[in-house]
């Protein structure tokens, strides 16, 4: 019997707002693997492989794909026989190891239809395209995945029979807008600062590097976990004339190192560029007042994927469900969780995985006038009449190119009375030129 899905979603809300989504069991007479909960119960699947750990975006991301649930479910749910959609939450913690025990065991449920994640690089990938990460795994076991947040621009060098895809744009556009915002924000000589042993972040820093300007001189230094010290930085930005300081760390490794420069005098005119890593609400939480006060004049400028008028639309829904802003990468979860539910509506059985595969990759998903992507009725009854259909959503269009990557334009924020805002003192919205949108 199917269950009414505003029961469904009450259950699942209470138990992803509650929990997290990691630790409780609500109950439902489902099996998921070790690492998992059922987040919400349904006639098919699709899993969520999101970390809790080291970027711990999966609470919110996870609430972003029961919005889309919902929203799937109310209105009439998945394919012609309005099968109603279920969400199976998994936590990589952060670590490829357990995001690929979370993917083989996934692989073996035969009501999972795809995946979504992984959401760091690193899990996604490894430290390089020939690691053996979630998307070269699930591949190998025919399951589709779509990640909303691993930017690394050699994803797309994966040999991945076309399973894996993303809706989040690469960091060799984000790496060319924050050259861009240098450039804009006066910088000559720049020091960049990465994790060495950090996939994501080694590849933002480089394609930083490469996309600078002849006039603008960068300089990329490589720590280790255990030199991620602010002495360690300090030293290096007083080793030479920096103006800049460009990072691609997460909230754990920059916070302390932005808290330590704040009460400086020899660098107080230091202008920082941060990456989607830190554009986050726990970034802001980890950073002292004194550290708010240096940064609030429009000093810091932030950098992620994302900036669309459908974007703004998706904000404002989802600040009206759940009462909070919308952080990094929810809009690609929603949106990646609407493809799936697509490519299932056509299919005869919306557990196809490889005619999933089939219609992702031959852009049966991009195809014709685009649709209201809040209206989901009317977006899976043009899908099941003709077989295609043009999906742009929160996200903005997910034209999918050969090696499963997507165009998009990058949201440039700045910290004003403690919050993150559109750049004021710049320009919020940059396009994947490297210039300015508006």
């Amino acid at each position: 019997m199917k269950q009414n899905p505003r029961v469904q979603l009450f259950f699942g809300l209470i138990v992803l707002l509650l929990s997290g989504c990691e630790e409780s069991d609500p109950g439902f007479n489902i099996d998921a693997p070790g690492n998992c909960t059922v987040a919400l119960e349904g006639d098919v699947y699709l899993a969520s492989n999101l970390p809790s750990l080291r970027w711990p975006v999966k609470p919110h991301l996870d609430k972003a794909i029961l919005m889309a649930a919902t929203q799937i479910n109310g209105g009439g749910g998945i394919g012609f026989e309005g099968s109603t959609l279920g969400i199976i939450s998994c936590d990589t913690q952060g670590d490829i190891a357990i995001g690929v025990e979370n993917v083989l065991a996934l692989s073996e449920l035969p009501l999972v239809a795809g995946i979504i994640g992984a959401a760091r690089s690193a899990v996604t990938m490894g430290s390089t395209p020939e690691d053996n990460g979630t998307c070269k795994m699930g591949s190998s076991k025919e399951i589709v995945s779509i990640s909303p947040g691993s930017t690394n621009d050699q994803l797309g060098l994966i040999d991945d029979d076309d399973y894996c895809y993303r809706t989040c744009a690469s960091d060799s556009i984000q790496g060319r807008v924050q050259a861009s915002v240098a450039e804009t924000m006066g910088c000559t000589k720049v020091l960049y600062i990465s994790d060495v042993d950090d996939s994501y972040t080694t590849g933002l820093m480089n394609n930083f590097i490469d996309a600078l300007s002849p006039t603008l001189e960068g300089v990329g230094k490589e720590f280790t976990m255990d030199t991620h010290t602010a002495d360690a930085v300090l030293a290096q930005l007083r080793s030479a004339d920096y103006n800049c300081l460009g990072s691609s760390l997460f909230t754990k490794d920059i916070a302390p190192i932005l808290n330590r420069i704040s009460s400086e005098p020899d660098v107080q005119s230091l202008k920082i560029i941060v990456g989607d890593g830190a554009h986050s609400n726990d970034f802001l939480n980890a950073l002292t007042r004194t550290t708010l006060d240096f940064l609030k004049n429009g000093n810091l400028q932030a950098t992620k994927p994302g900036c669309t008028e459908s974007t703004h639309l998706f904000k404002s829904r989802y600040l009206a469900i759940y009462g909070n802003e919308d952080e990094e990468f929810d809009h690609s979860a929603y949106d990646a969780t609407l493809l799936f539910a697509t490519a299932m509506s056509i299919l005869d059985d919306p557990t196809d995985r490889t005619g999933i595969r089939d219609l992702l990759r031959d852009g049966k998903l991009q195809t014709g006038a685009a649709l209201d992507f809040q209206d989901w009725a009317a977006l899976k009854a043009e899908a099941i009449k003709e077989g295609t259909v043009n999906y742009e959503g929160a996200a903005g269009a997910h034209d999918f190119e050969p090696d499963g990557d997507v165009d998009g334009n990058i949201w440039v924020g700045e910290i004003r009375d403690g919050h993150f805002t559109g750049s004021t003192t710049y320009k919020s919205c940059w396009g994947s030129d490297g210039n300015p949108l508006q």
